[in-house]
């Protein structure tokens, strides 16, 4: 069996998180690899998931069924998550601090307004949004190592990058290959919690020297069994979020959101699931898996 893996951009979910008007109850990425190979699929996407809560529940699954896992699939989330507690199913999310992002969801005038949200699903992100904020200052004093790494709270440190690419990412590899299990890796969300255009600036500008060191000591850490490495646009990398937001970045108007649930659901579609689920079967034929 093949075992899949990831966050909101994996989850099969019958109702829109923003619009409980909208269907949402259409084959994910993990069924469309199942179907094409002929392969039972097992969908463990959950929403919210942080890349240590999604690589701890990695390793258990190894653990209790290596015996009958044929390959592990993962659509990593942004790197703004982060696991707290050491939980399963419980992490932060460190995008509700993202006072842009928050003024986003309740500004009527945005085309992006969530009218429909939950009182209580408000209450909870303005108590995160409180609470998260106390906890990045202790990151912050945590990790600045005699420097100011937050200039700009929405700017990831280096602490970020290496936790990523090595505590989960390249561990997990690892780990996969002590059981002779293969991996196949992408980033589906984007690495930070912004809009497009702003993670196209910022990787560009802000995580200049972190590419830099990136491309001396990190490299090389995945063969080609990672979709779009090395992440970064100054490699040639992507991410899958990218690829669904080309029509917002250079599509007609009406065709902007053809791979979202709708505007206020930056969520794949049933056609962004196919591009994700395309991307894989195309690796995996090209290692020879099965």
């Amino acid at each position: 069996m093949i075992l899949c893996f990831g966050c909101s951009f994996t989850e099969h979910t019958k109702k829109s998180f923003n619009d409980p008007d909208v269907d949402t109850d259409f084959d994910r990425w993990p069924k469309l690899i199942g179907d094409e190979l002929g392969i039972t699929t097992s969908n463990l996407g959950l929403s919210g998931l942080s890349n240590d809560v999604i690589a701890q529940w990695i390793r258990r699954e190894i653990l209790l069924h290596k015996n009958k896992i044929k390959l592990i699939c993962v659509l990593w989330t942004e790197w703004y998550r982060f696991a707290f507690l050491s939980h399963m199913t419980y992490s932060y999310i460190m995008s509700s601090l993202d006072k842009r992002w928050l003024d986003m969801v309740y500004n009527e005038d945005n085309e992006h307004y969530m009218k429909n949200l939950p009182q209580e699903w408000i209450e909870q992100l303005e108590y995160e949004n409180q609470y998260l904020h106390k906890i990045r200052e202790f990151m912050n004093y945590r990790y600045k190592f005699g420097q100011v790494e937050f200039k700009d709270e929405t700017i990831a440190s280096k602490a970020f990058l290496e936790h990523q690419l090595i505590t989960n990412y390249y561990s997990i590899q690892r780990f996969c290959e002590s059981f002779n299990i293969p991996i196949i890796h992408a980033q589906g969300v984007a690495c930070t919690p912004m809009d497009i255009k702003h993670e196209q600036w910022l990787m560009n500008t802000s995580y200049t020297d972190y590419v830099r060191k990136m491309n001396k000591n990190y490299l090389d850490l995945f063969d080609n069994n990672f979709i779009g490495w090395p992440l970064f646009p100054q490699f040639g990398g992507f991410t899958f979020a990218e690829k669904l937001y080309q029509g917002i970045l250079h599509g007609h108007p009406d065709q902007k959101y053809e791979l979202f649930i709708s505007k206020t659901d930056l969520h794949p579609n049933a056609k962004g699931h196919k591009l994700f689920a395309d991307y894989f079967i195309k690796k995996i034929k090209q290692l020879k898996i099965f």
